[in-house]
């Protein structure tokens, strides 16, 4: 399947793919309890009842729901199974990418080695492996695509080969770049913006003097200084190819981290909430009374007991899915307080300041 393919047959060869299920197992994760608790609790209400030869007749209730909600969670996975890949699962990003990479391949084609650049005969080559990766892997399908790391980890590798050609590229596309990054970095909340922003000073300039002319390439407006406050020299054009693709790499990497930190944070986000649900539902999820003591100790695996029983004969699984209780209580109680407490003691330092203010912070 290529990169711009779509449609149902693309569809249905997402879906095929191992990994692609298991994305779609992923992303529809959360309507299983939703739907075993809405069976569970329509079976209650009607009564209903079960054969004696159906395992756990006793409770119709449960087995409807964990059937229900199993089947359901299967059936809906082959329905998402065609959005676990990268061209699907978001297609605003993966738009995106393919016109940066689109772009990233025309400036290949016209690519050149700059002589006496420390990446000679290799920049090039460098920037052509970046694509090629990156075609291949806006095929593939998984849970990367689904939770959007694969995402941040494309976008990374993106920015890798765009840097590399600062070394190769003309200099009226190195100028055009230093001005893109010029007017990004203006007023930004990049980290050390103010020496980026002197660092390509300095390197216009180097430009200006000494390659472009001033028919190409106005004064700068203001001298490169470093963090020291004194004046950024650069001798060489390979020396303001270099500095011009650090300033690129600094935006990048400020920009592929802040949007790495939503991602995760996304994620642990939905994981707690699942945990939070798992929680309340526990006694609705669990198969079995975590205490009951039959005489089935140390079983292994297997129906009915999935994860085995432990030396006093209790239910592993249904072990596991209670304590999720006493985890969220001791998490919860234990933000409470920390919460609590920072929040009074920043109060505090915040009105007092001074002394109190470098011994409390």
């Amino acid at each position: 399947m290529s990169a711009t393919s779509g449609g149902l047959d693309g569809w249905l060869a997402g879906a095929a793919r191992g990994s692609a299920y298991v994305a779609g197992l992923v992303a529809t994760a959360w309507l299983a309890p939703v739907i075993a608790v809405t069976v569970t609790i329509a079976a209650y209400l009607s009564k209903a009842t079960l054969p004696n030869f159906i395992p756990w007749h006793d409770q119709p209730a449960v087995v409807a729901g964990l059937v229900a909600g199993l089947l359901a969670w299967l059936a809906f996975s082959f329905v998402f199974a065609g959005f676990g890949n990268a061209m699907n699962a978001n297609r605003g990003s993966s738009g995106e990418l393919l016109v940066r990479l689109t772009e990233l391949k025309n400036r290949l084609t016209n690519c050149r080695e700059q002589a006496g650049s420390a990446y000679s005969g290799t920049a090039c080559a460098e920037a052509a492996s970046h694509r090629a990766f990156l075609e291949e892997e806006l095929t593939t399908a998984g849970v990367r695509w689904i939770d959007a790391t694969g995402y941040i980890a494309a976008w990374e590798r993106l920015h890798r080969g765009e840097e590399v050609l600062f070394e190769v590229e003309s200099r009226a596309e190195l100028l055009a770049d230093a001005l893109h990054d010029e007017r990004r970095l203006t007023d930004s909340t990049v980290d050390h913006a103010d020496q980026l922003l002197a660092l390509i000073a300095a390197a216009k300039r180097y430009l200006h003097e000494n390659v472009l002319g001033a028919a190409v390439l106005a004064p700068t407006r203001r001298e490169g200084t470093g963090g020291n406050g004194n004046a950024i020299e650069i001798k060489t054009e390979v020396e303001a190819r270099a500095t011009l693709r650090e300033v690129r790499c600094a935006i990048d990497t400020f920009r592929d981290g802040r949007w790495d930190g939503i991602v995760r944070s996304r994620n642990q986000l939905v994981r707690s909430v699942v945990l939070i649900l798992l929680a309340a539902a526990a006694p609705l999820v669990a198969p079995f009374d975590p205490l009951e003591q039959p005489a089935r100790r140390l079983l292994p695996p297997g129906a009915p007991y999935l994860l085995g029983t432990d030396e006093f004969g209790r239910d592993i699984l249904s072990r596991m899915i209670l304590g999720t209780r006493v985890t969220m209580l001791v998490a919860a109680v234990t933000l409470l307080v920390g919460g609590g407490v920072g929040s009074a003691l920043g109060l505090i330092a915040g009105y007092l300041r001074g002394h109190f203010d470098g011994a409390i912070m």
